[in-house]
């Protein structure tokens, strides 16, 4: 449809990520084309690192802290208090405990740490 009408797709995302930062309770909205192309920001730059051209979408939505979030599949709600992406963290192996930890940990945090467990040295790019 984008082809027949011959509209630029970095056009139509940009138009798309302005309207959907208008509504209350959105904090940020990051297209794709932002995200791979766009200038660098220390904010982006976390954003960026998760992202994925072939699997992430084309719209990245941060809800600001406070907010209710409501997944309609699994009829879940969650209150937003920061902006994180959640994601699970399993390791496997001997004398590994199985245990769940409900404190959010950024990266930057979790590779010096993941680093020191196995007794190496740290990422270069770590700063925790």
């Amino acid at each position: 449809m984008l082809e027949t009408k011959q509209l630029n797709i970095n056009d139509v995302l940009t138009n798309a990520a302005d309207f959907l930062v208008q509504f209350s309770g959105v904090k940020e909205v990051y297209s794709s084309y932002r995200l791979l192309l766009g200038s660098w920001t220390p904010e982006i730059e976390k954003i960026r690192n998760s992202y994925h051209r072939k699997r992430s979408g084309d719209l990245r939505i941060e809800v600001l802290p406070g907010w209710t979030m409501v997944d309609k599949v699994s009829l879940t709600n969650k209150v937003v208090r920061k902006t994180n992406i959640l994601l699970p963290l399993i390791f496997f192996g001997g004398n590994v405990k199985s245990d769940v930890i409900a404190t959010p940990v950024t990266l930057d945090h979790l590779s010096a740490t993941v680093a020191g467990v196995l007794k190496i040295r740290g990422p270069n790019g770590c700063s925790a």
